[in-house]
């Protein structure tokens, strides 16, 4: 009986893929008309053409406030924009921050979300901004002197850090440690700092800082693309098995190992698959969620240095 109930479940998910697969061209065939009729004298008479494009003009105004008489051209180009933006690991990280700061779960469109994170980035004190230049622009040999001191004020290397960067270190230290290391820019939040395309034994991951409330390196997390429910044992997991032997050619066999099931696997938190206990260090690689959507993540903590800086509201 095993047999051609295993037959049915595997015909079952070709007819889904084959389904999938049509409505993906479809949608594609879809634009690709659309744009066209958008070029086209005859658009404008077109019952359906003029349908989607009302539609799609009164959503770029509500979400962009520009009551301009935009091309159409423009704003299919605008919504391809924020799709891309949704795509990436990092939007991960503004949706969080725009439901904490706004407290507006309901309202949580995908083009709400980055025109608010584009204007509070936009409302950035210029000051601020130039002081922060003006440090990072600052005597090289003046930086060494910082970085070293920190490095030697009881915070040692260790297989649990992220390269040459121990945990520890003041904000502005890890900013220039972190470029100099690995050539990318942090993204600075209220609590914690960031580096998208992070590259991890050639795979690219979202890394984030988190401090203490002496602004001090506690814990970073590594996290990977996410992908849907239906594509959870064949993106998240495979990304989760890799981050975790990455960290296992660092610390050695794990602590403890475990299974998780996809109803373990709970929003916003980690489910480990692999722990490593060192005290005080400890790192957990596993699985998590977030509306909805599955990814790989580890998280790496100095205890001793906890607890971390608040993440609520000013």
């Amino acid at each position: 009986m095993e047999a051609p109930r295993a037959r049915a479940a595997w015909a079952e998910k070709a007819t889904q893929s084959r389904t999938a697969i049509v409505l993906r061209v479809a949608c594609a065939l879809a634009l690709a008309w659309w744009c066209a009729a958008a070029e086209s004298d005859s658009a404008a008479s077109d019952p359906f053409f003029a349908q989607y494009e009302s539609k799609y003009r009164a959503e770029y105004r509500e979400c962009t406030g520009d009551t301009s008489n935009m091309s159409i051209k423009r704003i299919i180009a605008w919504r391809e924009h924020v799709n891309e933006v949704t795509k990436k690991p990092e939007y991960r990280i503004l949706l969080r921050e725009f439901i904490e700061k706004t407290g507006r779960v309901q309202d949580a469109r995908p083009c709400i979300v980055i025109k608010w994170h584009e204007e509070r980035r936009a409302k950035v004190d210029e000051e601020e901004e130039a002081v922060a230049a003006a440090q990072v622009e600052s005597d090289a040999q003046t930086v060494d002197s910082v970085v070293v001191a920190e490095n030697l004020q009881g915070n040692p290397l260790s297989p649990f850090d992220i390269g040459t960067i121990p945990f520890g270190v003041t904000r502005p230290a890890l900013r220039w440690l972190f470029k100099r290391q690995f050539g990318l820019p942090l993204t600075e939040m209220r609590s914690y700092v960031y580096a998208a395309d992070f590259m991890l034994d050639g795979r690219p991951f979202l890394v984030a800082f988190h401090f203490n409330s002496d602004d001090r390196l506690v814990r970073y997390e590594v996290e990977g693309p996410d992908c849907s429910a239906d594509s959870l044992n064949q993106l998240a997991r495979p990304e989760a098995k890799f981050l975790a032997e990455a960290y296992e050619r660092k610390l050695g066999p794990p602590t403890s190992s475990h299974r998780i099931g996809q109803f373990d696997i709970k929003p916003d938190k980690l489910s480990p698959l692999s722990r490593w206990y060192k005290k005080p260090y400890s790192a957990n690689v596993g699985l998590s969620c977030h509306k909805y959507r599955y990814y790989a993540k580890a998280i790496v903590v100095r205890e001793e240095l906890a607890p971390l800086r608040s993440t609520g509201n000013k």
